[in-house]
């Protein structure tokens, strides 16, 4: 009743920020009884993935890069999350408003630009869409899913004009409903400028290398510009957020005037002690393996970056027990 209020009263979007994830779920289901549902968005934990995997599911990815969207279109009022997701770094504004774009029916476009802006913003080419974060061309007709929408798209051109844009069925591959305008947005956290640029950080970070682990960090490093070259993606792109953003930034980023709501602080500081134990334990690891190399070590804002964080912002603590906060 207090954060529904908060967002009523305040008139600007509020962050709701708890301890860990299954109670950030409900939080937010209590939420969206009393609010617009529609306005209520749940921001899930980022599980970073710093090894190459067979095959891995971007579902998450899909539905934190779908809350940021709304955020920035001003279509969510309240998003809850875990402290954890909280701090983890995440695509820049800047970067996901440049990645960001619509294409109008009746209006002109280079198709072979269009498939390279959806490269850029991270949607895999395919022969047919069959899932989020794709896209394909077949002769005239241009399909791509989007990960802040429902259903995918089909624009079908008349030479460069976007003669019919319609949303269509995954299974029957049909049209289903026609519409004026369809919107693409980022696919992918981690999204370099261009390919030049992000082989020419890879092939500056290999030069770098040195001793025993820099044999081993040179050879990961040379598999994913083998892959590159090969026009496929990097076998665990995480690994290089700090390297593809200079300033990396944090789901606060994307309330800079916003109120942020934090819900059991003492056990938050709890939670964050233990996850930093465990994060040393696998850095350590990881770093031997020579997966991690020095500029790419930190994924995450730490205790004391939160503290200045809600003590230099609009916060409202929230906690069952009156309690002694002596860091804020």
């Amino acid at each position: 009743m207090l954060i529904s209020g908060i967002e009523k009263r305040h008139g600007k979007p509020v962050l709701v920020i708890t301890p860990d994830e299954a109670s950030a779920t409900r939080l937010s289901e209590d939420i969206a009884a009393l609010c617009e549902p529609s306005a209520v968005a749940l921001y899930p934990i980022r599980d970073l993935r710093f090894r190459m995997a067979e095959s891995s599911s971007a579902e998450y990815e899909q539905k934190r890069l779908a809350v940021l969207g709304r955020i920035l279109e001003g279509s969510c009022k309240v998003v809850v999350t875990s402290v954890e997701a909280a701090l983890q770094f995440t695509i820049p504004p800047g970067t996901f408003k440049f990645n960001t774009f619509s294409i109008e029916r009746g209006q002109s476009y280079d198709m072979e630009d269009l498939a390279k802006r959806l490269s850029r913003a991270g949607y895999e080419r395919r022969s047919q869409v069959d899932g989020p974060c794709q896209f394909s061309v077949r002769g005239g007709i241009l399909d791509f899913f989007s990960p802040q929408s429902k259903d995918p798209v089909r624009i079908e051109f008349w030479g460069d004009e976007a003669d019919s844009v319609a949303s269509f069925d995954l299974e029957s591959q049909r049209r289903t409903k026609e519409i004026d305008k369809a919107f693409v947005a980022p696919a992918r956290e981690v999204l370099p400028d261009s390919t030049e640029a992000f082989v020419k950080m890879l092939k500056d970070a290999h030069a770098k290398q040195r001793g025993k682990h820099g044999v081993l960090v040179k050879q990961n490093i040379e598999k994913d510009l083998e892959r590159i070259e090969a026009g496929l993606s990097v076998s665990a792109p995480d690994r290089y957020i700090p390297l593809v953003y200079k300033f990396p930034a944090t789901l606060f980023d994307y309330f800079p005037d916003g109120v942020v709501v934090s819900s059991e602080f003492i056990k938050q500081k709890e939670v964050l002690k233990n996850l930093q134990s465990q994060e040393n334990e696998d850095l350590s690891m990881l770093f031997e393996e020579g997966i991690l190399f020095a500029g790419c070590e930190k994924f995450s804002l730490d205790l004391t970056e939160y503290i200045s964080i809600l003590d230099e912002g609009t916060t409202v603590l929230m906690d069952s027990f009156i309690r002694s906060m002596n860091d804020l």
